[in-house]
């Protein structure tokens, strides 16, 4: 009768590690799977971020174009600024307002300032996607 109870309890007792692996490693998957998505739409912000970037940058001189750079670049960052790590999205939305403020009474030396401003969120938003290139991890384990 011993034996009997012994084998049920070794039986119970093994479902439930069993059952508690399962569960732990089939969150860990969610987790991982998630984490993933994150880091795509991360990527994907980023990249649409320093494409807005860019358009800005070439269109500080051209007073039409750049009020339809700045509302574009305002309603991107509305939506996606979540996505941004935080000097990214600091910087984006400064580079906006700037952008905003430069016209022709901006001296000389404001607006180099500006300009120089303006240029670091490109900086921000490479630096903050923080993922090693695609090369360093694909050499990092070869052995010659």
């Amino acid at each position: 009768m011993t034996a009997a109870i012994f084998g049920l309890i070794g039986t119970i007792l093994g479902a439930l590690i069993t059952t508690g692996y399962q569960w732990f490693w089939s969150a860990r998957e969610r987790q991982d799977k998630f984490r993933l998505v994150a880091l795509e739409k991360r990527l994907e912000v980023h990249q649409e971020g320093y494409s807005i970037w860019r358009k800005l940058i070439f269109s500080l001189n051209k007073t039409e174009e750049l009020s339809k750079i700045v509302t574009t670049g305002q309603e991107w960052w509305e939506n996606n600024c979540l996505y941004l790590d935080e000097k990214s999205r600091s910087a984006f939305h400064t580079s906006l307002i700037l952008a905003w403020d430069i016209d022709a009474e901006v001296k000389a030396e404001g607006r180099t300032k500006i300009f120089k401003e303006i240029n670091q969120t490109g900086k921000f938003l490479i630096e903050g996607i923080n993922l090693p290139f695609i090369a360093d991890v694909d050499t990092k384990d070869i052995k010659a």
